[in-house]
């Protein structure tokens, strides 16, 4: 589902970074046990550098050194990667990340512990098994390993796989739990549609014209089938919320309370919401703005098991009536985690808030580019944040 806000999965997050987690301590494990099984082929090297009087300490530092320059290596190819592939990634994701975030102290800390951790851990066994070795032994080449060794080997194998079998699981878990959300039916149909964020400035006494007229351009372009423009998108937290709301008539002790949404005319035509009974709001009918379109839970809350039966019924909104002219199907407003919300559509035509975009199927980037052009020319000086969904 669209986000227009921060609203991930936080399990789903921790879990993805464990398994980048053990994909690194396998990567460590995998190093120690190469570079121990590997001791044997340096062994003689070790024996020489013995023999013309290399202390221990000395040769643990230099194994060690080679650690953290190997270690120092991947590090530099991932972010590399990271770099290269990031223009990738924001336009498959809809994000916006740009490489400020390598000027952050909440990146480089982390990294640089996770980068000391392991180049220490993973080269200090290996470093003390082959500086161990008895040069006279070892240039006769009677080179053997300790039961210990050994056994430290095997453990390293067992949790090697142990960590693979986590891995495997993780990943089918995280597939599964994605794979399921994107089955179920959100009730709203948010794909191929771009939002972009309400100008900063708005007190301008030519704004509203402006936000017509900019929307009116839009129109007018092949690559775009709708506009609408609401207090605020799919994926956001509502308005906001709403209590005393009850049928006329009613006491003020039965009040209900409802998350309210500023929409325009063409809100519920541009995201497809499915209306179960009554009417959209209309431009041919001067009453709407004293009008509002609930959703199903909405009017069960009030009271009517039946969609048909709250068509023309009347509300009290904090002492202003109301009338319902439609009712539509229940829809994920926020996230598919979250039980439906009793929504009341207000017709706001004058709203400023987040235009919604929905697109043709085309070059996403030209679009882009297309829509950012009339953005300068009709609100200069007003910084363009968009996100893309589907």
């Amino acid at each position: 589902m669209m986000e227009a806000e921060p609203n991930g999965d936080g399990k789903t997050v921790y879990l993805l970074l464990a398994i980048a987690f053990f994909i690194v301590l396998i990567a460590w494990v995998n190093y120690i046990n190469l570079a121990t099984a590997r001791a044997i082929n340096r062994a003689k090297e070790v024996g020489v550098w013995k023999a013309v009087g290399s202390l221990r300490g000395q040769l643990i530092g230099q194994f060690m050194t080679e650690s953290v320059l190997l270690n120092a290596l991947a590090v530099s190819l991932a972010l590399l990667l990271v770099v290269l592939t990031l223009p990738t990634f924001n336009e498959l994701s809809g994000q916006q990340l740009s490489p400020s975030l390598f000027y952050s102290r909440l990146f480089w800390w982390p990294l640089t512990g996770l980068f000391v951790v392991g180049s220490f851990f993973s080269g200090l066994y290996p470093a003390i098994v082959l500086s161990g070795f008895k040069p006279i032994a070892v240039l006769k080449g009677q080179v053997s390993t300790s039961r210990q060794g050994v056994n430290l080997r095997k453990s390293l194998v067992v949790f090697h796989f142990a960590a693979s079998l986590f891995l495997l699981v993780g990943t089918l878990a995280v597939f599964q739990q994605i794979s399921f959300m994107r089955k179920q039916s959100l009730g709203i149909n948010i794909n191929q549609t771009l939002v972009l964020n309400p100008p900063l400035v708005t007190n301008d006494s030519t704004f509203m014209r402006q936000l017509a007229a900019f929307k009116a351009e839009l129109m007018r372009q092949s690559t775009i089938r709708s506009v609408t423009v609401s207090s605020i998108v799919p994926g956001q937290g509502s308005d906001f919320n709403a209590g005393g709301i009850r049928s006329k008539g009613v006491d003020e002790s039965k009040g209900k309370q409802y998350r309210i949404i500023g929409i325009d005319h063409d809100f519920i035509n541009a995201y497809e919401l499915k209306l179960l009974a009554g009417r959209n709001f209309s431009k041919a009918f001067g009453s709407d703005p004293k009008a509002v379109v609930f959703n199903k839970i909405a009017i069960q809350q009030l009271g009517f098991a039946d969609p048909a039966q709250a068509i023309g019924q009347q509300i009290d909104f904090w002492g202003d009536i109301f009338t319902i002219v439609g009712v539509t199907d229940n829809f994920h407003q926020q996230s598919l985690r979250d039980a439906f919300d009793p929504l009341m559509l207000v017709l706001k035509p004058d709203v400023r808030g987040f235009f919604s975009i929905k697109l043709n199927t085309g070059e996403l980037t030209k679009q882009i580019a297309g829509i950012r052009a009339e953005w300068n020319r009709f609100f200069p000086g007003n910084p363009v944040r968009l996100l893309v969904s589907g």
